[in-house]
């Protein structure tokens, strides 16, 4: 299992020094944040709809349950303007290492920017 600085390191040499948020991690790497961090959660950025038809991550094993909080709206698409507020409704912290999640991975990467931007700490 890779140290929580391995995955760091690896995730911004991946995605760059200058993309706006902590980078992108693999799988493995973000199940090991997720279980060497009692406070790191995942947030399912997919709509509703997603996460009705398609499932939801199994955290179970962990102890813990994904987050949902939608990064756009269906079926206009349309971006959540109060994503950052509604991550702090719900309770995450901005130093907590928060893992998005999406289905191909741009929305999940916008998400981790925009929080980034709202100044949490470890957004991948």
């Amino acid at each position: 299992m890779a140290s929580t600085d391995d995955i760091r390191l690896n995730a911004a040499a991946r995605t760059g020094a200058h993309a706006g948020y902590a980078g992108d991690v693999t799988p493995e790497e973000a199940w090991s944040l997720l279980e060497q961090h009692p406070d790191a959660v995942l947030v399912d950025v997919r709509t509703r709809e997603e996460w009705m038809f398609v499932g939801l991550p199994a955290l179970q094993s962990l102890g813990k349950e994904p987050r949902l909080i939608s990064w756009q709206v269906w079926p206009q698409m349309a971006q959540n303007r109060d994503f950052t507020g509604t991550l702090a409704e719900a309770g995450i912290g901005p130093d907590q290492p928060v893992v998005f999640l999406c289905r191909s991975g741009a929305r999940s990467r916008a998400a981790a920017i925009a929080a980034t931007s709202s100044g949490y700490t470890a957004a991948f």
